[in-house]
């Protein structure tokens, strides 16, 4: 990650994290950037998220049963084991209570969705990878993107910066199906439940615009 290539999940943490916490984060970012420059890499073993993101839409699929999965998932891996079941539930609570208002079955699409939001003023580009883009049956769609870190919990203007930011990068899409979820939370943001007020691109770029110049300032330190 660097702020000016970064994912939409992840910026939505930085502009909302408390001080400590984003300057640690901007600080391993910074970090990551110079051990790259001196030849190495910037990996840090993977997306700690992206197996159980892909559990999801097993399950979402009728595929396999999401409990079932995260306990395989947590008896590989002894690192999942804290986060991995409080993800599952919550992510089961929103699809029962919020998500799926109805009975029928969802279909997933077999392509995810993924596309980038460039702000040529600021020469950053925020990216959405691998939203699920699901169906039930003909009738309706849902693109749902997740936000997953523990801290800080994504607020209501954060659900909206991050819609809005759906609704540019994804333009072929229809904005009204765009779902934002906050599984550790239960939390749920769509344009009907968390409406846009017009603002959003002028506080996303003010956001954007202190986040670059505090990651720039510490890179100078």
């Amino acid at each position: 990650m660097s702020v000016l290539d970064i994912p939409l999940r992840k910026i939505l943490q930085l502009f909302y994290a408390e001080h400590k916490l984003r300057r640690s984060i901007l600080k391993d970012d910074i970090r990551l950037d110079l051990k790259k420059e001196a030849g190495g890499t910037r990996s840090q073993g993977g997306d700690f998220y992206l197996p159980f993101w892909s559990d999801v839409k097993k399950h979402i699929s009728d595929i396999a049963d999401l409990n079932e999965l995260t306990a395989a998932r947590m008896e590989s891996n002894r690192n999942f084991k804290r986060l991995y079941p409080l993800l599952r539930d919550g992510v089961l609570d929103l699809l029962n209570e919020k998500l799926r208002w109805s009975n029928e079955p969802l279909e997933i699409v077999p392509q995810s969705v993924h596309g980038s939001l460039k702000i040529e003023e600021l020469g950053g580009l925020i990216r959405i990878r691998d939203a699920i883009h699901a169906r039930v049956r003909e009738k309706y769609t849902r693109v749902v993107y997740p936000y997953f870190s523990e801290e800080p919990a994504l607020t209501d203007e954060g659900g909206r910066l991050g819609l809005w930011a759906m609704q540019q990068a994804l333009k072929k899409l229809d904005p009204n199906d765009m779902r934002i979820i906050d599984p550790l939370r239960r939390a749920f943001f769509s344009p009907e439940m968390t409406p846009l007020r017009g603002d959003e691109e002028m506080v996303f770029h003010e956001r954007y615009r202190s986040l670059i110049k505090e990651w720039e300032r510490l890179k100078g330190e």
